[in-house]
């Protein structure tokens, strides 16, 4: 298919040879000539849009983003996870192509371009040349986006929304998840997917929040062969009801706080310190000792398995 492309030797001829015959002409880049060629639609089979795929270099990712004439600003936390997905080797090819006017403008896929710059590694892409540039811009991101939910069930796990946001918020609290792309965070929710579904036992509103989730989650793993005693933590904070007023008071501390504070989630703030005194209670709770108030500490007192051996 790419033969067809040298067929036009300038850009003036292909356009005085579209005019005559009353067709479009396009510039289209040819990964085997390493340049730009004039197309005509109708020639060798040519339609447009043209679609192809080729692995994108550094160098030749630059020399795309030239020929834009105009883009919104690049939010660089996404270019930074488009770098991590494409250096972790999560990068796939998929139908979101990277768009070219008639003219050779860049006119879609600004960020992905500046990943490839910025990872210094070579990434195959999918091409479409040959579009009408108004029309894309007024139609392009109009379809509804799939949550991060919507995959884990289409991809055939049963994870809760509850479950899915806890795992996400266990990667918030490190900083981490604002870099992560999806399918690290899929692999992410599978892996800790046992964790998570014990955590969002707890249920109840106002006390199911991802900040406790997330908590009760390290948690999980750090008191494996105490489990049943955190489930009694989750029954408390469910219930109000205890045994041992002095033993289970970690459980009664946080329930009683969170009735008392219902916007102790609301900013990212809020939700580390909801997250630390969550631990604290824990804590507390699985030491069987009294507290008066609770205090977030400064260190994570339940690192992951991988974790420890840092």
């Amino acid at each position: 298919m790419l033969g067809a492309l040298g067929n036009v030797t300038s850009t003036d001829e292909a356009s005085a040879m579209a005019q005559s015959i009353g067709h479009r002409s396009a510039l289209i880049y040819n990964p085997a000539l390493g340049k730009w060629v004039s197309m005509i639609e109708g020639i060798g089979g040519v339609r447009f849009p043209y679609c192809s795929i080729f692995m994108v270099s550094p160098e030749l990712a630059a020399q795309f983003l030239e020929t834009s004439i105009g883009n919104r600003p690049i939010n660089d936390k996404r270019v930074r996870r488009y770098v991590r997905s494409m250096l972790s080797g999560h990068w796939v090819v998929n139908n979101d192509d990277i768009l070219f006017d008639y003219e050779g403008h860049l006119i879609n896929g600004h960020h992905r371009l500046n990943a490839v710059i910025r990872a210094k590694r070579s990434i195959e892409m999918s091409f479409k040349f040959g579009m009408d540039r108004k029309s894309v811009l007024v139609t392009i991101d109009e379809g509804k986006s799939r949550s991060t939910l919507d995959v884990v069930h289409i991809t055939g796990n049963t994870t809760t929304r509850m479950a899915v946001s806890a795992v996400g918020y266990l990667f918030e609290q490190l900083n981490r998840k604002h870099l992560m792309p999806r399918e690290q965070l899929l692999e992410e929710v599978q892996r800790h997917e046992e964790a998570a579904k014990f955590a969002t036992q707890l249920k109840k509103s106002p006390f199911a929040k991802n900040p406790v989730h997330a908590a009760l989650m390290r948690a999980w793993y750090y008191y494996e062969g105490e489990r049943d005693r955190l489930g009694q933590f989750i029954q408390i904070m469910e219930s109000g009801i205890y045994a041992n007023e002095e033993e289970d008071a970690g459980a009664l501390k946080l329930r009683n706080l969170i009735i008392a504070n219902p916007g102790c989630n609301r900013t990212g703030t809020d939700r580390d310190q909801l997250y630390r005194k969550t631990e604290a209670a824990i804590q507390y709770f699985m030491d069987k000792k009294p507290v008066s108030k609770l205090y977030g500490n400064d260190h994570e007192l339940f690192p992951l398995p991988e974790e420890q051996n840092r």
